[in-house]
């Protein structure tokens, strides 16, 4: 049974990030950077800050995006194709979350979809006699 200290993922997640340049490759947004959650604008200076992107912060805040917060960006590895074992290069890419989650949603969706479907199934299975008809 492999080991933690056999695991090749960290190794590889290293080099696709540093492939990367340690950005987002959809949105661009570097590593560990504070930016806005829905937006994407990148804050040059903490929250607490004088700095005058706390003015422009506030208003884009207040005037477009009200459910808008300052987050840290954290980037991801994913596969393409899906397929946990392929780590090909061309096959990884870095994504932020806000990307992550775009990428990932048709298969959230599919998945949730056939979760669906199958408790239906399993439910009508259940109001089933073994002579064909529902149950009262």
């Amino acid at each position: 049974m492999p080991t933690k200290a056999d695991d090749p993922w960290p190794a590889i997640r290293k080099a696709a990030l540093e492939r990367a340049g340690y950005k987002c490759q959809e949105c661009g947004v570097p590593q560990y950077s504070t930016v806005m959650q829905h937006t994407r604008m990148l804050l040059c200076h903490p929250p607490a800050c004088s700095h005058p992107c706390r003015e422009a912060r506030a208003n884009a805040a207040f005037y477009h995006e009200p459910e808008e917060r300052a987050v840290v960006a954290v980037l991801s590895v994913v596969r393409l194709n899906g397929l946990e074992f392929d780590t090909r290069p061309a096959n990884l890419r870095c994504l932020c979350q806000l990307c992550h989650n775009r990428h990932t949603a048709k298969q959230r969706a599919e998945l949730l979809r056939l979760k669906s479907q199958k408790t239906k199934e399993a439910h009508d299975l259940k109001n089933q006699s073994r002579f064909g008809f529902a149950l009262p």
